[in-house]
């Protein structure tokens, strides 16, 4: 018969492989917590920028159409045709009103203006043209309408920038418009 072998005890392992395998296991882990950690949070940051992107993205293919309607619209309007001939440029001393014309224009469509600011530095890089920015929130159709009245005024006023971010229920608008000044 065969004799079992009794396993009372496990073969120890001598004391220098045990040193060389605690300095090879934290080796690797300091690896991996030196060099694949950042690397992997970094990753993770660039993919939740990617995705933020590409929501903006989609909302500005979405609404660039809308944009592209209310010029054309504006366009064609009857009460425009021919305005490029009784284009007015705005005095000096006109500024201040021409601000409260916009912010009663924004007040009657439920706008609320957040920010204002006129840019008279670049006055002469403009060509006489004065740069003003506005930054204000409300609804797109709102929006449509402030611009229409807006663009109907007597002055020389051209749109530099629009900007169209959603905000909750709302819009946020980014506006840079620039009007000529005698």
């Amino acid at each position: 018969m065969a004799k079992a072998l009794k396993i009372d005890r496990l073969p120890k392992l001598p004391k220098r492989s045990f040193i060389y395998l605690l300095i090879c296991g934290g080796g690797i882990f300091l690896f991996c917590l030196i060099g694949i950690y950042p690397n992997f949070k970094e990753i993770s940051s660039l993919d939740d920028e990617i995705t933020i992107l590409n929501q903006k993205i989609s909302e500005q293919e979405i609404l660039f159409p809308v944009f592209k309607k209310m010029l054309s619209r504006i366009k064609q309007s009857t009460h425009l045709k021919g305005r490029e001939d009784t284009r007015e440029k705005l005095k000096t001393e006109d500024i201040a009103a021409f601000s409260d014309i916009i912010g009663g224009f924004s007040q009657k469509n439920d706008l609320s203006i957040h920010e204002n600011t006129i840019d008279i530095r670049k006055f002469k890089e403009k060509g006489g043209f004065l740069e003003m920015n506005y930054s204000m929130q409300g609804e797109l159709d709102d929006f449509r309408i402030f611009i229409i009245q807006m663009m109907a005024l007597p002055y020389d006023i051209r749109i530099g920038r629009l900007e169209i971010e959603p905000v909750s229920e709302q819009k946020a608008f980014q506006l840079r418009i620039w009007v000529a000044l005698k």
